[in-house]
């Protein structure tokens, strides 16, 4: 998977996006493309109300993330306090290796999901804050420089993008969002094909959304 045209197309299907369900989806499948099969994100805003509250979104169950949280602490692991004094991407092994761990000792600390696979950390920075944690693993998932900058990327722009919808107002004419980014892609020149794959709808939906 060539990196930067994924990313151009991730970008376009961002400024369509029209709930935070959907920037999930656009960065879970963004991820995958690059053998990230495991993706967790977290609002570090809101870690201070509850671990549930701060969990946006996980590719494992909810609970079972939840669970393991909040018996082992992720504002107290290593992975979530380097995180929060750096703002590039960076790989476990990275931190393990900086903390003087061993490999069994680093696994002790993981759920048993991600134990094993090849893992990156994507920091979400803001006013010098972190403010968004994000996960990818997979077994055979690229961790190159590249791809780690591209993800890290794709993360500040989802992070930015649900921003954005948190504060923007009903869509004029009491338009659905999702009838209003047709309208945007149909004024942009886009065909029926072209917007389903920008929207992740189906073709029939884009010409039947304004069908009674």
């Amino acid at each position: 998977m060539s990196a930067m045209p994924r990313f151009l197309t991730f970008l376009e299907q961002t400024r369509a996006a029209n709930q935070t369900a959907d920037l999930v989806q656009t960065f879970q499948a963004l991820a995958e493309d690059f053998g990230h099969t495991t993706v967790g994100i977290v609002d570090v805003t809101k870690l201070s109300i509850s671990v549930n509250a701060a969990i946006v979104f996980h590719t494992k169950p909810k609970a079972e993330v939840i669970s393991f949280e909040r018996r082992h602490s992720i504002a107290t692991h290593p992975r979530f306090l380097w995180a929060e004094t750096h703002d590039e991407p960076f790989s476990f092994d990275r931190v393990r290796r900086a903390a003087g761990m061993d490999q069994a000792s680093w696994d002790e600390t993981l759920p048993a999901f991600l134990r094993g696979l090849q893992t990156a950390v994507l920091p979400v920075h803001r006013n010098g804050k972190l403010v968004g944690y994000v996960e990818c693993a997979g077994m055979k998932a690229d961790v190159s420089p590249l791809v780690l900058s591209v993800l890290h990327a794709a993360a500040h722009v989802a992070y930015d993008r649900c921003e954005a919808l948190a504060n923007e107002g009903v869509l004029p004419g009491g338009l659905s969002r999702r009838e209003g980014a047709c309208i945007r892609w149909i004024a942009a020149g886009k065909t029926d094909e072209e917007i389903s794959a920008i929207l992740r709808i189906a073709p029939r939906t884009v010409r039947g959304v304004f069908d009674a």
